[in-house]
């Protein structure tokens, strides 16, 4: 029997580790909207047929009973703090939570939203004193 764990799967961000790789680098991330992360998941992972209901219901029944994340779980409440290397035992702690902002604060030269991705992109290149035309794309 072969067993994998969930973690060979998973990037999540490490700054001392990359720093160690690209000490010089520029770091840039690219960011989603809470919400429509969160909603993209629940759909993504067939979340509506294994707990029976559909988003809606399930923020008004699960989400609201505040039930914290599991140590394995790889999508959950606040992905992009998760993503961003925040630990789950860390979610419900107020100054966890603001002391990790603070650090990507000061750890990301640029953060591109992704609902915002063409203007993101412009500002990017303003950045890196590139022209528009190599941020094109289709």
């Amino acid at each position: 029997m072969f067993l994998i764990s969930w973690q060979h799967f998973v990037s999540v961000w490490n700054y001392p580790e990359v720093k160690k790789v690209l000490p010089e680098a520029l770091y840039i991330t690219l960011l989603r909207d809470p919400v429509n992360c969160y909603e993209s998941n629940y759909v993504y992972m067939g979340l509506q047929n294994a707990f029976r209901m559909d988003i809606n219901k399930f923020a008004q029944v699960k989400a609201a009973a505040n039930i914290p994340r599991r140590p394995t779980a790889i999508i959950g409440k606040n992905q992009l703090l998760w993503d961003l290397g925040l630990l789950h035992s860390d979610m419900e702690d107020d100054q966890k939570v603001s002391q990790k902002i603070s650090e990507l604060d000061k750890q990301f030269d640029f953060v591109l939203l992704a609902e915002h991705f063409d203007e993101s992109l412009v500002l990017l290149a303003r950045l890196l004193c590139w022209d528009l035309s190599e941020v094109r794309y289709l």
